[in-house]
Parts: C-alpha cells; structure tokens; sequence
C-alpha cells in the first residue's frame, strides 16, 4: 500500500488540476471492520478520486484482469495499491473479495461494469449484491459529479474543473450475513434500491438511466458460485 499513501500525499499537486470535495453523511463511514464502497463510473480518474485523494480509508478495488496485466507497469500499479482482479472465474473473484471483506478491508466496486460513455448511470449488475448478501457488511453509496466533463473517456488529458463526491447512508442487504442463496426478488430489490441512491447522490434522475439496458443484460446469476453447496 505504500504507492496508496505516496498518491494520498500528493494530492495538493493534483489539487492544481481538480478542486476535490468529499460530501454527505461523512460521519456514518465505519472506522473500522468491512464495508463496500458503491459509485458511477464515468471517468478513468474515479478510482483515484473516490481512493487515495478523498476517501478517509483505503479502498481495494475490484479491476479487469485485462487491465490488471496490461503490462508490467500496471501490473506493479495494481498490486501496489493491493487491488483485486476479477478472474474469468467468478467463484474466485468473490471469494477474493470476501476475504478482504473479513481481513476488515473496504472494498470498492463499480457496478457498471465499465466506464460509461456519456456520463449517464447505466443499470447495475447484481453482483455486490450478492457480495452484500454473503457477507452482510454495509454498503456505502457514493455520488460522483465532476468527473466526467473533466477527463470522459474520450479524452487524453484532464480539464480543470471541480469533483464532488457526496457520500450516502450506508445499506444492508436483509437478513444478511446469509449461506443460502437470497432470492432474485430480493436481489433486484437491493439493486435497484443502491441504484436509485447512487444516481440521487451524482445528481441524475434514476428513471432516465434504468432504461437504457435490458433487465436480462445486467442480472448475473451467481448464487451457484458464491454460496456453498447445502
């Protein structure tokens, strides 16, 4: 984690590129023990924004392993911020994830899936919500505004400009921590609950962006792999 803290120490230089506000109910962050950290994803700046620059723990990322073994240098990046690729196995991805979750780690996810070409929220995947279910910690919902009329995906060097991110009050899915399977009510329930908030707190309408990808699309279904066999 020392490459975390060297980018936690330079953020007054970025400071000179982006005014960066960290917003909302600060106070209800754990200090300590697993939570899951939920935002949007718009730009290539947003895990650096919502980790070593604002948010007051560390976060471990869940990234691609295409871009996890891009090349030597991002593969040394990566692993020096102790993030966690995502195998073409799921069972391996989670559990992953689960063991940072009960080394009392913060875990961050985009739900997306990638970064969004226009700015607009698109329909989350059902995975954290599994990954909530399993392991009952909170899930905090995070809003970020800014990012995308900086540096969108488009573009190669960041515009001046402010980011925001708003924090929101911490969720958990019901009668979590659970072995068994929740049910797909449930989850979508959970999904579209931790959607809705997370587009309150980026400042768009929720109605808008739920539309624009099939519910088939964004339901993934990883009961079998994630919770044990009775």
């Amino acid at each position: 984690m020392w490459l975390y803290h060297l980018t936690r120490a330079s953020r007054p230089l970025f400071g000179l590129v982006w005014r960066m506000e960290l917003t909302g109910e600060l106070d209800s962050i754990p200090k300590t023990g697993p939570a899951i950290v939920v935002a949007n994803h718009s730009s290539f700046v947003d895990p650096w924004i919502l980790g070593p620059f604002l948010f007051p723990r560390p976060v471990h990322f869940l990234i691609t392993r295409l871009w996890y073994d891009k090349s030597r240098v991002w593969n040394f990046v990566f692993r020096s911020y102790r993030t966690i690729p995502m195998d073409s196995d799921t069972r391996n991805t989670l559990e992953t994830s689960l063991q940072a979750l009960r080394e009392g780690r913060v875990v961050g996810i985009f739900p997306e899936g990638r970064i969004s070409y226009d700015g607009r929220i698109k329909r989350f995947r059902t995975g954290v919500c599994y990954l909530a279910a399993r392991s009952g910690a909170p899930v905090i919902p995070v809003g970020i505004r800014g990012a995308f009329e900086s540096l969108p995906r488009s573009r190669r060097l960041p515009k001046r400009g402010r980011i925001r991110l708003e924090v929101g009050k911490p969720l958990r899915f019901p009668e979590s921590p659970r072995d068994d399977p929740p049910p797909m009510s449930s989850v979508r329930e959970f999904r579209d609950r931790l959607f809705a908030e997370v587009c309150r707190l980026a400042g768009q309408q929720a109605s808008a962006s739920f539309a624009l990808i099939p519910e088939a699309a964004s339901d993934e279904e990883l009961p079998d792999t994630l919770f044990p066999a009775p």
